[in-house]
């Protein structure tokens, strides 16, 4: 069977929501927050990600697969507004998300993270030895 895969890494959707530097302080948020300020922001547009997004659509791929990166800080703000974005894109059984290192920056809880992306990240299959905790929604990798 031959299938139509689109492709999508490394979004670091902006802008970051405000007080994401501050708010559930961490140092190297606030490093690579300022790193963003600075520096970041000039490479990753929103704009650019909404007209990746349409591309996509536009050609009509079986699948879409969106690895790294959604977010930039790993800030609650941060996965709630990706999280809308991602819903904006495309059902859960059109779009297969892995995270990132961005998407893990620093320490975050399963419910304050990654969490809202659970439905993009479960599979349709068992993989032996596969890695089940309480911070996955179902046995991590997955597959489709």
């Amino acid at each position: 069977m031959r299938i139509r895969l689109a492709h999508l890494s490394d979004v670091h959707l902006a802008p970051l929501p405000p007080g994401s530097l501050f708010r559930q302080f961490a140092l190297k948020r606030v490093m690579g927050g300022l790193n963003w300020k600075f520096r970041r922001h000039l490479w990753h547009d929103r704009a650019i990600a909404d007209l990746l997004v349409d591309d996509i659509r536009a050609h009509k791929p079986d699948h879409v697969a969106l690895t790294g990166d959604i977010v930039n800080l790993s800030a609650r703000a941060e996965f709630r507004q990706a999280a809308l974005w991602l819903q904006s894109f495309g059902s859960p059984d059109w779009i297969s998300f892995v995270p990132g290192n961005h998407d893990a920056y620093v320490p975050v809880r399963w419910e304050d993270g990654l969490s809202h992306f659970a439905a993009y990240m479960t599979g349709s299959m068992s993989v032996e030895h596969a890695f089940t905790s309480s911070h996955n929604a179902q046995p991590f990798p997955y597959v489709r």
